[in-house]
């Protein structure tokens, strides 16, 4: 009986099925955003001041698009060639170098997962002082499933030479979703990208980074708070597990009026988008002005997100090796490792006062905007040099140490108990009408409006 000839299997996975999978669950924008990371990322290798307050200051990505065809353009320092069999696997190898000390990508699936989620045909430039070489990806190489060179890339040298060294990606054959996007969709498609990135991106911007969407700069969108002697954010800085943190948490603008309130019922106008909090992670946002309970709200004794906190907003900034961050693999969400959860503790400290703060002045908001009138919004980096001027106190925090400002709020004087609320409705046009009669302006606030009535009338009656 002859023993049967066991031939090796391959089980390596079909490219069709791995584009597939690789690319399903993310969407358009964030693939794009993916390579915006890597952009940042080259910067980073190749940036001396990294502690400066403008370390990207010259630095910038170009993002264009239209119905046929994708480009992102940067000078952030090329890839290098030493780097080539890192940059262009499928995943991060184990035995990979280190990134730059601030880098946001870990996985090294971002680049070639968007490629594949934008097109079929790729062409990739690129220049590192003496290396400048060319990587295409085809459709024919993306069809091929025939042997142990399915994978393998052939780069070849670069024709022409680019005044600083840098990246341009190219992306034709585009697939229905981004021909549609970059097409009928275009305006739309735009304004959400470029949104998108003002807030995801606010504090690289903030540094010194140039990003254009079809030749318009974007601005970015940082959380500010509101500074005075009188009125404070809550402060913690720290080192956990050998990531820094700092947090602050405070007011945006003055806490809504009960009439404010209503009138947000039924046609909004006040923005929502700053308020809740902010989790960045090495400069990246990865989830802007959050109002579940990933970031507390309505867990313990913090309450659940309402209108009424409309005001309170709150930034928490991780800075480390990115395997260390908690961050999730496509980078627009936080990972509830134990390090955040840690962290979320004082988030919800810090949250907790500010809705105290707005209960204990809730109907008495018109005496709250006299505390605030001389108040500056500040955005992170000013945070952290008034708080040069605070008293912090050391708190033990387990897996490393830290210290916190608390702030101390004003607390509303104890009304006299013979006082009574006055609380009516009327339209819009009859409120502006006499707003205009009593103050010569239309858009007085309805409260003061009927303060004013009131008080006029008062003083009538007791003639």
């Amino acid at each position: 009986m002859t023993t049967p000839r066991y031939e090796k299997i391959d089980a390596s996975p079909t490219k069709a099925f791995f584009v597939t999978m690789l690319t399903r669950d993310i969407s358009l924008t964030d693939t794009i955003l993916d390579l915006l990371d890597n952009c940042v990322d080259g910067a980073n290798r190749v940036t001396r001041a990294a502690d400066s307050e403008k370390p990207y200051e010259g630095r910038y990505a170009q993002i264009t698009f239209k119905a046929g065809e994708f480009m992102i353009h940067d000078n952030c320092g090329g890839i290098p060639w030493s780097l080539r069999d890192y940059v262009w696997r499928m995943g991060r190898p184990t035995n990979a170098p280190e990134g730059p000390e601030r880098a946001i990508g870990a996985y090294g699936i971002g680049m070639k997962r968007a490629l594949f989620k934008l097109g079929r045909h790729s062409f990739i430039t690129t220049q590192n002082g003496v290396d400048k070489y060319e990587v295409e990806i085809t459709p024919k190489w993306l069809d091929r499933d025939d042997g142990t060179e399915t994978w393998n890339l052939q780069p070849k040298a670069s024709g022409t030479g680019m005044t600083e060294d840098g990246t341009t990606i190219l992306v034709r054959e585009l697939r229905d979703d981004a021909k549609r996007a970059f097409g009928l969709d275009r305006q739309s498609f735009e304004t959400d990208l470029t949104e998108r990135i003002a807030e995801h991106y606010a504090r690289i911007i903030e540094k010194g980074f140039r990003v254009e969407v079809n030749g318009n700069p974007v601005v970015g969108r940082p959380v500010k708070l509101l500074f005075t002697n009188i009125l404070k954010p809550y402060l913690y800085r720290g080192a956990v597990d050998g990531v820094s943190v700092y947090l602050a948490v405070g007011l945006t603008r003055p806490p809504p009026t009960q009439q404010e309130l209503d009138d947000e019922q039924k046609m909004p106008r006040f923005s929502r988008r700053e308020a809740g909090w902010t989790v960045i992670c090495n400069d990246r946002v990865l989830v802007y002005s959050d109002k579940t309970e990933l970031t507390g709200w309505g867990t313990g004794v913090v309450p659940r997100y309402h209108n009424q906190f409309i005001a309170i907003a709150g930034l928490v900034e991780f800075t480390g090796a990115p395997e260390m961050l908690p961050m999730t693999t496509t980078k627009r969400g936080v990972e509830t490792t134990p390090l955040f959860l840690r962290v979320r503790d004082r988030m919800m400290e810090g949250t907790k006062l500010f809705t105290a703060f707005t209960y204990h002045w809730k109907g008495r908001e018109n005496e709250v905007r006299n505390l605030m009138k001389d108040a500056q919004p500040l955005a992170l980096p000013e945070i952290k040099r008034k708080a040069a001027e605070l008293r912090f106190t050391k708190v033990k925090l387990h897996g490393g140490e830290g210290s916190q400002a608390i702030p101390e709020l004003p607390r509303p004087a104890a009304r006299p108990t013979d006082m009574r609320a006055i609380h009516f409705v009327k339209p819009a046009a009859q409120v502006e009408t006499v707003s205009r009669y009593l103050f010569n302006r239309a858009d007085e606030q309805p409260s003061t409006v009927g303060e004013e009535c009131f008080d006029r009338m008062y003083g009538e009656a007791k003639r």
